[in-house]
């Protein structure tokens, strides 16, 4: 079951983030691969560390927000890869919060299908 949800998790990668051909333009293959990889590792985290959260609090929100706070370094890594690069901060600043805001987006409705599971 694990390895389908990673597989899942790993198709369904935003790529919108993309869509724009002037911001194509702006990141090299090797940024592509750095941003894909970091919100799959960032994804990866978000929904595991929720999962196990999940009882800790009655508020799902409180869930997401101690999960993100715990998978924080991975965006941070990414931010500090992207400060040492040539591309214009408030590119990467965008890119940082469209992959934490898709990832939240999606664990809602596993987390309520995990306390759904875990009532029964």
């Amino acid at each position: 079951m694990k390895n389908i949800f990673y597989i899942i998790l790993l198709l369904s990668l935003p790529y919108s983030l993309f869509a724009d051909e002037s911001l194509r333009r702006s990141l090299t293959d090797e940024d592509i691969v750095l941003i894909r990889e970091s919100e799959l590792k960032f994804n990866t985290c978000l929904q595991e560390n929720a999962i196990e959260k999940i009882d800790k609090y009655p508020d799902f929100r409180q869930v997401a927000a101690e999960a993100v706070n715990d998978c924080r370094d991975i965006l941070k890594d990414l931010d500090k890869k992207f400060n040492e690069s040539r591309l214009d901060p408030n590119l990467y600043h965008g890119i940082l919060n469209n992959i934490k805001n898709k990832a939240i987006r999606q664990l809602m409705p596993v987390l309520m299908m995990e306390k759904a599971k875990s009532k029964n």
